[in-house]
């Protein structure tokens, strides 16, 4: 795994608002707008939710926070202001409505949710790497300026190649204090106490490793054993929609393709459509060159043997060849059965067998040790974010 793209993929999802498919623990904490109204002791450390509060709604709160108001505390280290917060919320398309967009019911409901969700993904987000921050802290672990500077460039690239939100996200990297910079540290930290604290205890054997070798090994056996068997059953197909034997007749071509192909066309009974879902005009370059050659071969209406591509089987059926025009080009409308074959996986060395296991391991003790962590670390915050009590 490199350690690099990985700590810089998350922290740059974390800062777009969406966790990376590689993300070491489960989604964001629980957070419930509607608890605020029930009471007053939700969360880990509620703060600033009381009785005599005017809106004693989640909602409610948000819009009468300071930007200079810390929102979240975790540890009494890493405070986050609530301007910040706001800050990432607009980069992220994600704005506190204002109360001129609460008029129409049905509009505030639609405004409500999809604030709610991102706001507890961002805070979510956060809180995973926050935690995870403390702990490194308080067992004496820093972050690296290399190792800032190297996440952040990578992040830097990853914003500038995402248009007008990536744009916004690059401003505030920029600015003297920002969400991006508090995550992006915490990021850092989790990354030490991930490969200095929790990596060296895992344990792989030998005979854990000889395993993962195995089981790379059988996946292509039963890749090998797929592909010989679709092989196989395009032939089959093939003597249904043109069979070479007198007096049996022929399966509609349409109809095998709605039920065995594997490509999308089978929507439109194999048929190469356009934009329009009229048929395509194909011509030269469109398909690749072994199905090129076999059409060229073909009547009007007339169907192929099987074509076979370095990733699938192909029977062709020629519907229509328009005459050469002036620039010399002939074009045919087509249609096809197509089973894909499915692609060997790289055989992998007992090296990159342990690196594997290693980074498996790695992500399910994270997940193991966050709830006890969460539950140790003080947390504040303006509203109640965290199901249970905490310390």
């Amino acid at each position: 795994m490199n350690r690099l793209i990985l700590v810089s993929v998350m922290m740059v999802a974390g800062a777009m608002g969406a966790m990376a498919a590689d993300s070491s623990f489960s989604s964001g904490v629980a957070f419930d707008p509607e608890k605020a109204e029930r009471t007053s002791t939700g969360g880990l450390s509620l703060t600033g939710n009381k009785k005599e509060d005017s809106r004693d709604t989640t909602m409610g709160i948000l819009e009468e926070l300071g930007d200079d108001e810390v929102f979240l505390s975790v540890a009494g280290q890493d405070s986050l202001k609530w301007g910040l917060i706001k800050a990432q919320l607009d980069a992220n398309d994600a704005p506190l409505p204002t109360n001129g967009e609460w008029d129409d019911e049905s509009v505030a409901a639609a405004k409500n949710v999809a604030f709610q969700m991102r706001f507890k993904r961002l805070i979510g987000d956060y809180l995973k790497y926050a935690v995870f921050a403390a702990e490194a802290r308080r067992l004496g672990l820093t972050v690296e300026p290399e190792e800032y500077e190297k996440q952040r460039e990578l992040s830097r690239r990853y914003f500038a190649s995402h248009g007008p939100q990536g744009e916004r996200n690059l401003k505030l990297m920029d600015a003297p204090e920002s969400y991006y910079e508090h995550n992006l540290t915490n990021g850092v930290l989790w990354l030490a106490y991930a490969e200095k604290v929790v990596r060296p205890s895992l344990e792989i054997t030998d005979e854990d490793i000889a395993t993962r070798v195995k089981a790379q090994h059988a996946i292509n056996d039963r890749i090998e054993a797929t592909n010989a068997w679709k092989k196989a059953f395009i032939k089959e197909i093939l003597a249904k929609v043109r069979p070479d034997v007198e007096g049996v007749e022929a399966m509609d071509f349409g109809a095998a393709a709605r039920e065995w192909s594997d490509c999308p066309t089978s929507d439109t009974d194999g048929v190469f459509t356009d934009v329009d879902e009229l048929p395509q005009l194909i011509t030269e370059g469109d398909v690749r060159e072994e199905m090129e050659e076999a059409y060229r071969k073909l009547a009007e209406g007339e169907i192929s043997d099987v074509v076979e591509t370095p990733f699938s089987w192909h029977i062709l059926k020629l519907l229509k060849r328009y005459p050469e025009t002036d620039d010399d080009v002939e074009r045919v409308e087509l249609a096809h059965i197509m089973l894909e074959k499915e692609p060997f996986r790289p055989e992998i060395t007992a090296e990159q067998a342990r690196k594997k296991l290693s980074n498996a391991l790695l992500k399910m003790e994270l997940e193991k040790r966050f709830p006890g962590l969460l539950k140790s670390t003080k947390i504040e915050c303006k509203i109640p974010i965290v199901d249970g009590e905490g310390g």
